[in-house]
């Protein structure tokens, strides 16, 4: 499995915006692709807006360059997205599961 990391930071008041974004527009479109498994969204509060790190799970790197694209690790942020953003990591990083506690 690649674990599939990527941050950003989302303007003050646009937090439950982009969450919606996700849910109605990103997630199911991640859903119909071959070979991903889960997503994950974690957020913190920060003076200026808020941070954001979406996680990925994914069978392989080939799952994830139907998502991205040939170079993989290039970030999927649509311009709508963007709007609410101050800032957000250009590239995405890749983690292979080592090991897993239950």
């Amino acid at each position: 499995m690649i674990y599939r990391e990527w941050h950003a930071l989302v303007e003050a008041g646009k937090e439950q915006t982009y969450l919606n974004h996700l849910q109605e527009e990103t997630f199911p479109k991640l859903k119909t692709l071959d070979g991903f498994i889960q997503a994950f969204v974690l957020r913190r509060p920060e003076k200026k807006g808020t941070y954001i790190k979406v996680t990925t799970v994914w069978e392989s790197v080939e799952s994830i360059r139907a998502f991205a694209g040939a170079e993989e690790t290039v970030a999927v942020v649509p311009e709508t997205a963007q709007r609410m953003m101050i800032s957000f990591e250009p590239h995405a990083t890749h983690y292979e599961l080592a090991a897993k506690i239950d």
